[in-house]
């Protein structure tokens, strides 16, 4: 819903005696008052308070209210609202919101983490073999610092002198997991490592990135290793959120330049970059030792991206839209979903053209990222009934975050619901 949604819900909270509030369907919400500041425009000022809203979500949801218990303000990193004629406060108080969400993490990592003095072992586990896709019962794990220093039969390897020994027996074990397709926030470092996930990779990275997550390699924070692809785009009404915005050749090698000083491993083009400028962008990267990956930019096909350089193609309708070009030409627009979504099931994947595509991206040894849940949840999903891909634990998940499952996908022109 609105931010006004949390004010009404942070009024109604604060009206209870204990700061609790039973949720529908179930669940609590609770509040805690985060902090305080005074903020002024010209002669005016007044102090605005961040509260800060558990249970409704996997994190604390933060409104700031006026002195009346109106709603001040709502920021978060990809959006701000505040009170008209209020907009110079907007970056005081996110440097005080994210200031105070740091303490929280900062906490969490004192609380939760926990470093064996002597190594770690897991005895008697059931491993899994991702390279023969295999399980191999019996098996023992020897842990050393952050690395895995062996692994083999029971009673095969030697345990370290002072190691913790914990008995696996019964129990599955699964390498860390890959989230290769992530826009991470700092507040989504505990929730990737409950779902063992332990390297992802930020698939829309700006050059300040690696200090927002140094965090999660100091131990400052809980989180996953996190890999680094740049995004580059035009300048546009559809540009996307980024600082990399790049309209000619300099441009674009100086921002590629940027990504690789800062130890970038990839770049991503994305939709409004001029198909121009792609074969540059390459080159460059390349160059400097980077992987060229992205969406295919308005105006150009997959096969002309992958000609001037791609190792790398985001999301499978990029492919499909490779033999919709007489239909889309500009992918910036929702017709990137929608022609897919209607037009896929015709196109002939034993075709002559499909294979010789195909043929080329084997050829380039080009790799495929292709987000396939996303269009699950936009091609299947209905309003009002349960995302599918996520109806087996929807009832486990907190009250909000079960609302989203309801919102459904695209809208389904008539007579084309199957």
């Amino acid at each position: 819903g609105p931010p006004e949604e949390l004010a009404q819900l942070a009024r109604a909270l604060l009206g209870a005696s204990d700061g609790r509030l039973p949720l529908l369907p179930q669940g609590e919400a609770r509040i805690s008052r985060a902090g305080a500041r005074k903020v002024s425009k010209g002669t005016e000022s007044l102090t605005v308070t961040q509260y800060s809203i558990s249970g409704l979500g996997f994190l604390p949801a933060d409104v700031w209210l006026d002195e009346s218990g109106e709603l001040f303000a709502s920021l978060d990193s990809w959006s701000s609202l505040i009170k008209e004629g209020w907009e110079s406060a907007v970056e005081a108080l996110k440097a005080d919101q994210e200031a105070r969400a740091g303490a929280r993490r900062a906490d969490q990592a004192r609380r939760l983490r926990r470093i064996p003095s002597g190594g770690l072992v897991l005895e008697h586990a059931n491993v899994f073999d991702a390279v023969t896709a295999r399980m191999r019962p019996g098996t023992t794990i020897v842990v050393s610092g952050n690395r895995i220093a062996a692994v083999g039969d029971d009673g095969s390897v030697k345990i370290p002198p002072g190691a913790e020994v914990i008995d696996a027996a019964g129990r599955a074990v699964l390498p860390g997991l890959w989230d290769m397709h992530a826009h991470p926030e700092e507040d989504d470092g505990i929730l990737y490592l409950a779902a063992g996930v332990t390297s992802v990779r930020d698939m829309a990275a700006e050059l300040d990135d690696p200090a927002r997550f140094r965090p999660f390699e100091t131990g400052e924070a809980i989180g996953p290793r996190v890999t680094f692809a740049g995004i580059i785009d035009g300048r546009g009404p559809f540009q996307g959120p980024t600082k990399a915005l790049v309209d000619t050749e300099a441009e674009a090698r100086a921002a590629v330049r940027a990504m690789a000083a800062a130890g970038f491993p990839q770049v991503k083009i994305y939709s409004s970059v001029k198909p121009a400028l792609v074969a540059a962008i390459a080159e460059e990267a390349h160059r400097h030792g980077m992987r060229v990956s992205g969406h295919i930019p308005a105006f150009m096909t997959a096969e002309q991206a992958v000609r001037e350089g791609y190792d790398e193609i985001q999301h499978m309708n990029m492919l499909f839209l490779n033999f919709l070009f007489d239909k889309v030409q500009d992918t910036r627009t929702p017709a990137r979903f929608t022609a897919v979504a209607e037009n896929a099931a015709a196109i002939d994947l034993d075709s002559e053209r499909v294979r010789a595509f195909l043929a080329l991206l084997a050829k380039r040894k080009v790799t495929v990222d292709p987000t396939l849940g996303v269009f699950e949840n936009l091609f299947m999903d209905r309003p009002g009934q349960v995302a599918l891909g996520f109806a087996a634990v929807a009832d486990r998940m907190p009250p909000l975050v079960r609302r989203g499952f309801l919102e459904g996908g695209l809208p389904v022109p008539d007579g084309q619901d199957t």
